[in-house]
């Protein structure tokens, strides 16, 4: 493994209520191994933590936020175990960041409160969404809590095809606002 995967960062701190994790990587804050499992424990140290009402991830430096899996290892995998556990390492943060924030709200029935920034040179926009999962009716509904649309809703139904199969159904809804 080369010297540059082991530089890098994963920091987390508190303050009022908001833990903020940032990760860096020099090379174009790739996600190697070690950086994505110390951004596991960090997302899931802040959800066990009582006084941290919001997460929010960033990136540390001033370009890319993240250039995705480290080429370094990828390029290194030489059999299916290694692979495995190179993508689990992604699977492990995407986990921890699904897990934080439900709320149980009826039997079956979970709901997670979500706020997403995008941002381009251009354009910088902000948007928050509740995701409500419904295991016994088998349908996930999102809908917007806030943000520059007018409506966005997206409905998910997965059917039952019979001999062992599911059929998905999906539906988006959307309208910008005027501006």
């Amino acid at each position: 493994m080369t010297q540059a995967i082991r530089t890098g960062h994963v920091k987390a701190e508190t303050h009022r209520g908001i833990t903020t994790i940032e990760f860096f990587h020099p090379q174009s804050n790739s996600l190697p191994a070690w950086i994505l499992h110390d951004l596991t424990v960090a997302i899931k140290h802040a959800g066990d933590d009582p006084d941290t009402r919001v997460i929010i991830l960033r990136s540390g430096g001033e370009r890319t936020f993240c250039a995705g899996a480290s080429f370094d290892e990828l390029m290194e995998i030489t059999n299916a175990a290694e692979g495995l556990q190179f993508f689990s390492g992604f699977a492990n943060v995407i986990n921890a960041m699904r897990t934080w924030n439900a709320r149980h709200l009826s039997e079956g029935v979970d709901a997670i409160d979500a706020e997403v920034a995008v941002g381009f040179a251009f354009l910088k926009e902000r948007f928050a969404t509740r995701v409500r999962r419904d295991a016994l009716n088998r349908q996930i509904d999102v809908g917007l809590l806030s943000g520059p649309f007018k409506k966005l809703e997206n409905r998910w139904r997965f059917l039952d095809a019979g001999h062992g199969c599911t059929r998905f159904r999906g539906a988006c809804h959307r309208a910008a606002r005027a501006r």
